[in-house]
């Protein structure tokens, strides 16, 4: 995502302005070269700082409950799927990402609730990583409260119920 960022700055933003002043230097520029140019520029310049607000507020993480995708910077979109209701997750990947060793992920909830990770460095090894805290979760032992005896529940009651209540003026 970088190397696409830098690399949209360059050829579209910077390339053309440099490309306008050399031809000014040389006296061969006019006015349409000059507003051409410099509206390439603006343009490139524009998709550059839009990448990086974009690459700057997409966070994206595992935890031990949960997969959570928040991206936004005025308004907030956020997704989680719990690990419990996990169903697949699913690699894309072209020949150009697999060269530079990136890629992205989808990944499905139950219910059709679903994720795509933004291009990431290494998806195979955070696929690996989002499979071992699915099987964590699963293996991880489940307590549930015992239920208090009902004799138990009464006799609590009956002990609050014998104690004196404290006068509270009434409004």
């Amino acid at each position: 995502m970088r190397l696409l960022s830098w690399s949209i700055l360059f050829a579209v933003g910077i390339w053309p302005v440099a490309w306008f002043l050399w031809r000014a230097l040389q006296g061969e520029a006019n006015a349409v070269i000059a507003v051409g140019s410099m509206m390439i520029g603006t343009f490139g310049g524009l998709l550059f700082l839009v990448s990086q607000i974009y690459m700057q507020t997409t966070e994206f993480g595992v935890t031990t409950q949960r997969i959570i995708f928040k991206s936004g910077v005025i308004s907030r979109y956020t997704n989680e799927i719990p690990l419990s209701s996990l169903e697949n997750v699913n690699l894309h990947q072209s020949i150009f990402s697999r060269i530079f060793g990136y890629g992205k992920l989808e990944i499905n909830g139950s219910g059709g609730s679903g994720v795509w990770t933004p291009p990431v460095q290494d998806p195979v090894s955070l696929r690996a990583v989002i499979s071992e805290a699915r099987i964590a979760t699963e293996a991880a032992p489940r307590f549930m409260a015992r239920p208090r005896h009902i004799d138990q529940a009464h006799n609590n009651d009956r002990r609050s119920s014998s104690r004196p209540k404290p006068n509270r003026p009434t409004v």
